[in-house]
């Protein structure tokens, strides 16, 4: 597995909690861009550029939740095991302070990363 393909289905996970209750809001943004230059910039300039590229094309495109979360899942499927425990929890980390971005973590937002969770913890 190529490490670009792992960054941008990680912008496919944040892009599927910011939009998971509705809309994509710009502090949800803010909280994507800040955790990838605060948390990734470690991973590489490709980390960082993957992840909000797919985001950010995700966003113009108006994706559903619903799939952009499928397509991570699916690949989850296929590669999950070769993805280390560091990233996975990551992810974790990333969906919550989406989630937390506006008003705190609403049930459809919780719903959704109890699944990532339980999808992370199974890859």
């Amino acid at each position: 597995m190529e490490t670009s393909t792992l960054y941008k289905e990680i912008g496919r996970m944040a892009y599927a909690v910011a939009k998971s209750n509705g809309g994509v809001k710009d502090e949800e943004v803010k909280n994507v861009f800040n955790f990838i230059d605060e948390e990734m910039k470690d991973s590489g300039t490709d980390a960082v550029m993957y992840v909000g590229a797919e985001f950010t094309k995700l966003r113009r495109m108006n994706a559903s939740a619903r799939d952009s979360f499928s397509m991570f899942v699916a690949f989850l499927e296929h590669h999950g095991s070769s993805i280390q425990q560091s990233i996975k929890n990551m992810c974790i980390r990333l969906a919550f302070k989406i989630a937390a971005s506006d008003e705190g973590v609403d049930e459809t937002e919780v719903a959704l990363i109890n699944k990532l969770k339980k999808k992370l913890q199974t890859a």
